[in-house]
Formats: C-alpha cells, structure tokens, sequence
C-alpha cells in the first residue's frame, strides 16, 4: 500500500518563500518608480492646463496674465481654469505662473531679457528630478526646489 502525502515538505516551502521574496525585492522599487512618474505626468499636465489658460487670457486681452506667488492662482487664469484645479494641489507641491520684464503683461513692452512661464516648486528631490526629465524637450530653468518651463524668453517667442 503507497502513503500519500498531505502537503508539502518544509523544503518547498522554503524555496516558494525565497521566490516569492526575491520578487518582490524587484518589483516594490518598480512600484514606487511608477508611482513618482505618475505624479510627475500629473504635474506637468497641471501645467499643460495654466500654459492653455494663459494663451486663452492672451488671446482674449491682448496681454499676459500678471504674475503671482507660489500656491496662488493669478486673478486674470481664474475664470480659464477647471474649478477644481488649484496651485497648491498637495503639501510640498505648490504651482506658479511667473513673468518678468513684460509690464503689465504687455507683449509689446517686453524687455530684451523678459521671461515667462509656468512652474511647479517641489520638496520632494525624486519628484522634482523626474519631472525635470519629463518636461527635458522643453525649455526649463531650475531655481533652488523650483522648476519653470518657459513659453517666452530671450530666444523663445509663442
């Protein structure tokens, strides 16, 4: 008469535990890789919206809208941005609309060195990185936690 076997040996269940282990030492970095690239597509679809906003406020007044501080949405985007979107949107990632050397936000009064553009100022050093890498095709300037995409400067015009 053959004995079967109820379950499995201790053996086996040690090597299954091990497999299992090493996959997931591989695929919980993976995970939070994806995660911070997520939220920095986020982001930079955030300032896809203010950059669409602002060419609509140009389009419609004949001038820029006028610059505010970080987290603050300027008064001229207001009524040209979803109701939802905010530029303070979670702790640590805050949203600016930035313009220098244009008074009033006239283009005709631009300086020689007049910049623009938006930017999102973050703490978070993995976040920030990839989404200078994400937004690397476009004309960028880093300042301390913040980054700007440009859509008007020296040598760029829209």
């Amino acid at each position: 008469m053959k004995l079967r076997r109820a379950g499995f040996t201790l053996i086996e269940l040690m090597i299954t535990v091990t497999i299992v282990g090493l996959l997931a030492r591989i695929a919980i970095p993976r995970v939070g890789q994806f995660r911070v690239r997520a939220h920095a597509a986020r982001i930079v679809g955030d300032l896809e919206v203010v950059r669409g906003a602002a060419f609509q406020v140009a389009a419609d007044s004949a001038r820029w809208p006028e610059a505010a501080s970080a987290g603050t949405i300027p008064p001229d985007l207001t009524t040209y941005l979803p109701p939802s979107m905010s530029f303070s949107p979670e702790p640590g990632v805050a949203y600016v609309w930035r313009l220098t050397g244009m008074p009033d936000g006239d283009p005709g009064q631009a300086t020689a060195g007049a910049t623009m553009g938006m930017g999102a100022d973050v703490t978070d050093d993995q976040l920030r990185e990839e989404l200078q890498r994400q937004l690397a095709p476009q004309v960028t300037m880093t300042s301390g936690t913040s980054v700007y995409w440009l859509i008007w400067g020296p040598t760029i015009r829209p």
